[in-house]
């Protein structure tokens, strides 16, 4: 192996230690401002690691309970959601439906098919993976099976299942996408148009559900409307 090449394979990993130590360092920091109630400093670093896609559960909740304080619960319910998405702990779902009601927004009623749903995006990975190995089996009994003579339909019907299942949990049949509002006097539009009829004015903080995106508007469904918003106005979950 040539020696420059070497130096390169030799210096991804130290560099991937050095980042990984300076999150940590960052986070360490933050959190340790946050006990000290300084929490303008720590929601800086909290931002900056946010958007560099380094989130965590618990800086989240953190993050949600310094917005909370500063009476901003668009941005509150968006990290709760988040932090919601990546534990589906139950729990978050009373406080998310406990700031919906104070400041009188909609979208946070959840279902036990939506908690089922978010379970299923979760551990999509894991679930499959299971399937996958449980298909390799049947295909194995349904091979041994031919070769003695024995013809299993109910191992056929079993593998045909499963790979229904796959399908399924691979796409996302059951899961559709929702965003919150981010932003005040938010037009919902009856097309994706500045010059479309507007339907109605919404405020920040509404959840409602995604059905369509383009490059510059997003289809959504409120109440009993079809409607467009600027996809800058609107933080997709």
């Amino acid at each position: 192996m040539h020696v420059k090449t070497a130096r390169r394979i030799t210096l991804i990993p130290i560099g991937l230690f050095l980042a990984f130590s300076a999150t940590s360092q960052s986070l360490n920091l933050a959190d340790s401002l946050f006990d000290q109630k300084k929490f303008t400093q720590a929601n800086e670093i909290f931002e900056s690691l946010y958007h560099s896609d380094q989130s965590s559960p618990a800086m989240l909740l953190k993050m949600a309970y310094i917005q909370e304080g500063l009476e901003n619960p668009a941005q509150a319910l968006i990290y709760l959601n988040e932090y919601y998405s990546m534990t589906a702990n139950k729990r978050v779902l009373e406080k998310m439906r406990t700031i919906a009601e104070e400041y009188e927004l909609s979208g946070y009623e959840y279902s036990d098919l939506e908690f089922f749903t978010n379970v299923i995006d979760r551990f999509k990975g894991q679930i499959i993976g299971v399937l996958l190995a449980l298909s390799i089996m049947v295909v194995v009994l349904i091979y041994t099976n031919q070769k003695k003579g024995i013809k299993r339909t109910d191992l056929v019907i079993a593998q045909l299942v499963i790979c229904i299942l796959v399908i399924f949990t691979g796409n996302n049949f059951l899961s559709s996408e929702t965003g919150i509002i981010n932003k005040d006097q938010t037009l919902l539009m009856s097309g994706p148009s500045a010059g479309a009829e507007p339907i109605e004015m919404l405020n920040r903080g509404h959840k409602i559900s995604v059905t369509e995106k383009t490059d510059a508007w997003i289809k959504v469904q409120w109440a009993d409307q079809t409607g467009y918003i600027r996809k800058n106005r609107i933080h997709i979950i």
